[in-house]
């Protein structure tokens, strides 16, 4: 992994992170002070960027490239597009990474240190919150409605599966 410094007065970045769908719904002024917070990383093709189990409380988002969530060694979702956030719960608690996320070719992430969110120095830091936790529960639903999906989809296979032993038993049975 190769990083930048803090992003402290990159007033230049200002402009393209607005334009990313996580980071759109901010303003300039509370972008300037995410970045005092962050770094750009640039990572190399399967690169483990978060480890199952870890401790840290770093948040990403995709600027470019994509990469790949694993739980126990499986593979769990693809995240391939620019704005796209894993790490998140990050914001939430201090307990050990879910998961592990790995580059796939080379990616680019906006790397924010939650850690230090008490920090950010803003007028209204009250609506600087309600600003990240907003998106972070729709983040979190929409991870939801997609696992319930999945639940669906496993419940219904493993219906299908029962129903075809159940005949294929009566039928040996009969013989």
């Amino acid at each position: 992994m190769k990083e930048t410094p803090f992003l402290l007065g990159r007033e230049d970045l200002v402009a393209k992170f607005l334009k990313l769908p996580f980071l759109k719904s901010f303003g300039r002024e509370y972008i300037t002070q995410m970045l005092k917070l962050s770094k750009l990383r640039k990572y190399e093709p399967d690169e483990v960027i978060i480890s199952e189990g870890g401790t840290d409380r770093w948040v990403y988002v995709i600027i470019s490239g994509k990469v790949q969530v694993t739980k126990q060694g499986k593979d769990l979702t693809l995240l391939e597009h620019a704005g796209d956030i894993f790490g998140e719960l990050a914001l939430v608690d201090t307990d050990p990474r879910s998961a592990s996320v790995s580059s796939i070719g080379e990616t680019v992430c906006l790397a924010f240190n939650a850690s230090v969110l008490e920090e950010v120095d803003l007028r209204d830091s009250a609506a600087f919150y309600v600003i990240i936790y907003r998106l972070l529960t729709e983040i979190l639903a929409h991870r939801l409605r997609m696992t319930n999906e999945e639940l669906i989809n496993a419940r219904e296979g493993r219906d299908l599966m029962e129903m075809y032993m159940k005949n294929e038993w009566y039928h040996k049975e009969r013989e």
